[in-house]
């Protein structure tokens, strides 16, 4: 009996791991918009502000967009942060070990990367809402 409960245990926490380290649908917000009227530099400060609060590195600064890098302990992201003074975009570019695959016409990636994303895009929303 205590053979069988043990298994049984290893079997969970196996499916436990596998599953929540599978690729989940890439997480990729709509665009959304300014609602106060501004312009694009402060648009664009607003949006290096909150990629410093959260850890993101800028790779890139163009007129029209922002390339930001992430890097954790195994997990590098790097995503494109397309905007003007009236909406910001967050954008997939790439990454390594998030195990990113299309298949089928579905984007899917380590749900890591998709949790990074979501507090970035909270931040974002909170924050261009003041500039």
């Amino acid at each position: 009996m205590k053979i069988s409960s043990h298994i049984v245990k290893i079997l969970f926490l196996i499916i436990l791991f596998t599953s929540s380290c599978s690729p989940n649908r890439l997480y990729s917000p709509k665009p959304f918009a300014i609602t106060k009227s501004t312009n694009q530099d402060k648009v664009k400060l607003a949006i290096l502000e909150v990629l410093n609060k959260r850890k993101w590195k800028v790779k890139k600064e163009l007129l029209e967009f922002i390339e930001a890098k992430r890097r954790d302990k195994q997990y590098n992201a790097t995503i494109r942060i397309h905007f003007d003074r009236r909406q910001v975009r967050i954008r997939y570019f790439d990454s390594e070990n998030l195990n990113y695959i299309f298949e089928d016409k579905v984007r899917k990636i380590h749900p890591k990367y998709n949790k990074w994303i979501k507090v970035l895009e909270k931040d974002l929303l909170r924050t261009l809402k003041d500039v």
